[in-house]
């Protein structure tokens, strides 16, 4: 039950409760998630030198941290993060020139996971639209600290990008990857769903390093 505690209002989550938001948590976002990855590999295989170089930088983070792949370890791609929103910046249906600067590049992501999803950017304008009615339309301090959803969906987009780091990383410290000699270059892109596709199956060649 909701319980108010100051100006704030508390509430108490049964089991079920938590266990459901935690399903949530790990299975949102997995279709962009996944289409992310698919492009990144496909851009990785299709310029070796940037492959080799974010291999490179693997090698080199997992061995200052032992082999471990910790959240530190993760944080340290810096250079394997840059390929994935520079991938983003290439491929994203909802396109933003967003170059090096970082806040620039995590609207770009933002957006992209927005306009992925319909419902959440729904209720993301749902909330801004009640709270600028609350402050006059004036985009406030106080106003902005009250996004509370906007929020969520920041730190869910961050939440993404670990999980694609980690993904691509286990395949590139261990695999090389080329094109399969049946892609057609330039890519043909197909934008009839909700998210942007390759037209065909992206194919590639995997070697045992």
């Amino acid at each position: 039950m909701p319980e108010e505690v100051g100006n704030a209002t508390s509430l108490d989550l049964t089991v079920d409760q938590i266990a459901a938001h935690c399903f949530l948590f790990f299975i949102a976002g997995f279709e962009t998630s996944a289409t992310t990855i698919n492009f990144c590999m496909f851009e990785l295989a299709a310029n070796p030198n940037i492959q080799d170089k974010v291999r490179a930088e693997i090698t080199s983070v997992l061995k200052k941290y032992n082999g471990h792949m910790t959240y530190d370890a993760i944080s340290e791609l810096r250079y394997l993060e840059q390929v994935i929103y520079d991938q983003i910046a290439a491929h994203c249906f909802l396109y933003f020139i967003a170059g090096f600067e970082t806040t620039a590049m995590t609207i770009n992501f933002c957006m992209f996971e927005l306009a992925a999803n319909p419902n959440i950017q729904d209720k993301v304008r749902a909330e801004i639209t009640s709270v600028l009615k609350k402050y006059n339309g004036h985009m406030t301090y106080d106003a902005i600290s009250e996004l509370r959803y906007l929020d969520q969906v920041i730190y869910g987009m961050k939440f993404g990008l670990i999980e694609m780091k980690i993904s691509i990383s286990r395949m590139i410290k261990s695999f090389k990857f080329s094109l399969h000699p049946e892609v057609k270059l330039p890519l043909k892109l197909c934008s009839m769903g909700p998210l942007l596709r390759a037209d065909e199956p992206i194919l590639l060649l995997t070697d045992k390093i």
